[in-house]
Formats: structure tokens, sequence, C-alpha cells
């Protein structure tokens, strides 16, 4: 059955009149197939969305889309900062993103286009950490998370804990671009119906906030 839950936070000095959201779409505990999804996700909704909320409708200065993993716990999370539309309103829209623009690409998808998509993820899974950017970047990640593994790669850090002992850094990443082959887009359908579009399945949290946006993220569980 699914939830939806609400927390408002107020401005308390009185000066900043900016509103934000952070609706979190979550999908449950992290595995693999679910992962790389959001990930083929974040490619096809990352811009879109910024492109229509940002650019089209001029909602807000910070508009951005992500998968999102937090406490061992996948989800999607769509965030706007806005200085002309109240929180409720950006919640409206976002849901009016979803079903009326993704859900029109997702029936226009072509097979070729999906498969572009997969090609870039398999990129992404295969970069290796080589400046102290993306490992300060990767460590900051298991901070926030609250998770502390600090000796693995990003792909690596998705894997079961039944799997962490026994698979190193190039095993984890063949793991994911072999499962990556097997993703089609009625995978993406069906995660997208259950998760966003079905009001019966979905775990929604929306948090409204008139704070900075990346003090949003860190209260999401």
């Amino acid at each position: 059955m699914g939830s939806s839950y609400s927390y408002s936070r107020k401005n308390l000095t009185g000066e900043v009149e900016n509103s934000a959201i952070a609706s979190y779409y979550q999908s449950g505990k992290i595995n693999i197939k679910e992962h790389l999804i959001l990930i083929i996700l974040r490619s096809l909704l990352g811009q879109r969305f910024f492109t229509q909320l940002r650019t089209v409708e001029q909602l807000g200065y910070i508009v951005f889309a992500s998968s999102f993993t937090r406490f061992s716990s996948d989800g999607f999370v769509f965030v706007i900062q806005s200085d002309v539309k109240s929180p409720n309103y950006l919640d409206e829209r976002i849901e009016a993103f979803l079903a009326d623009v993704w859900m029109k690409d997702l029936a226009n998808m072509t097979a070729i286009d999906f498969e572009d998509v997969k090609k870039a993820v398999k990129s992404e899974l295969q970069v290796e950490e080589d400046t102290l950017d993306a490992r300060a970047e990767n460590l900051w990640a298991e901070i926030d998370s609250r998770q502390f593994i600090f000796n693995r790669s990003g792909a690596l850090a998705l894997l079961s804990i039944s799997h962490r002992s026994s698979l190193v850094s190039n095993d984890a990443v063949a793991v994911f671009v072999e499962k990556l082959k097997s993703i089609s887009i009625h995978d993406i359908k069906v995660f997208s119906s259950a998760y966003f579009f079905n009001h019966q399945t979905r775990r929604k949290l929306r948090y409204f906030s008139q704070v900075f946006v990346p003090r949003l993220l860190r209260l999401i569980p």
C-alpha cells in the first residue's frame, strides 16, 4: 500500500523570501537492478525536468532531479528552490511533470534511444577515481549516508552485504554492467508506474522549507 508524508519547516528569521521543496519517491532497500533503473532515470529525467521546470516554467533558480541513496534505501528526488511560487504549487508542478511530460516521454521512447542511454550509463559505471576530487566526493558520500565504508568503489558500495567480502572493485563493476544489459524499456515503465504514478504503491516524502536546498537532502530518511 502506498504512503505519502509531508514535513514543513518555516522560515524563523522572517528575512528569507525563497521557498523550496524536495519530493522524494522511495523505491526501497538497495538492489542492483532497481539502482541501475534509477541511474537510467537520472539520465532520462534530469535534463528534461530542468528544461521544463526551470527554462519553460521558470519556477526556480535551483532545479534538479536525481537518484538518491540514503541509509541503504534507494529512491528518486526532485528539488526546486524558488522565489516566485509556494512549495505546494511546486509540488503540483512536479506531479504534473510526471503525469504529463514523463508519461508521454515513456510512451514515445524508442529502443534506439534507450540503448544510447544504457551505453552512457555503462561508461559512467566504468569510470575510475582518477582525481583527488573524485576520491573526496566518494568519501563524503559515505559520511553523508552514514555507512562509512571507505575502501570500496561506487559500484561495490551498492552491492549487498553478503557480496562485499567476496568481490573486488573490478568484479563489482562487471556485475553491474552485466545486469545493465537485461534492463528494458518495459522495466522503466513498470518502475515508473509503481513508484511515480500509482498512489496505491508509491512511497513519497515531501519536504517543504525555506532553508537552502542542500540542507533539505540531509533530512530525507
